[in-house]
């Protein structure tokens, strides 16, 4: 427990620096973030003997790589230099990082993804914790 409250303050350590970062790889940081969160929580369920934060970081890694494979596949203006090993890294942080985060919180963060009362999509991440 404690390596991980050393990783997560250095993780904390650099999160002021996301202001340098350009907006995709930010994009790519937060989404594989959410993605990490939402991989460590499924991996805990479906594999409890396994390390659930491996498991969900690699998990939450799968749509980047695919990602950067269709961009190399598909050359553009926007991306004309195709798969990005830099777009993989924030991918990489990202996905551990909220693997990460989910881990240490013992399974108490929860990731919602749907449609709120009035049909509107909504995104939510919860926390509990015991009154204990």
């Amino acid at each position: 427990m404690h390596l991980k409250l050393k990783t997560l303050a250095l993780l904390l350590t650099l999160a002021p620096c996301a202001h340098a970062l350009e907006d995709d790889k930010a994009k790519h940081l937060g989404v594989s973030f959410a993605l990490g969160i939402a991989g460590e929580q499924i991996a805990a369920r479906i594999a409890p003997d396994v390390n659930s934060v491996a498991l969900g970081t690699g998990m939450a890694l799968v749509p980047g790589i695919l990602k950067e494979l269709y961009d190399a596949n598909h050359k553009s203006t926007k991306h004309p230099d195709g798969f990005s090993g830099k777009d993989l890294a924030a991918d990489l942080v990202g996905a551990f990082a909220g693997a990460l985060l989910s881990g240490m919180v013992s399974q108490r963060v929860t990731l919602f993804v749907g449609k709120d009362r009035a049909g509107e999509p909504k995104v939510a991440v919860t926390y509990s914790m015991p009154l204990n």
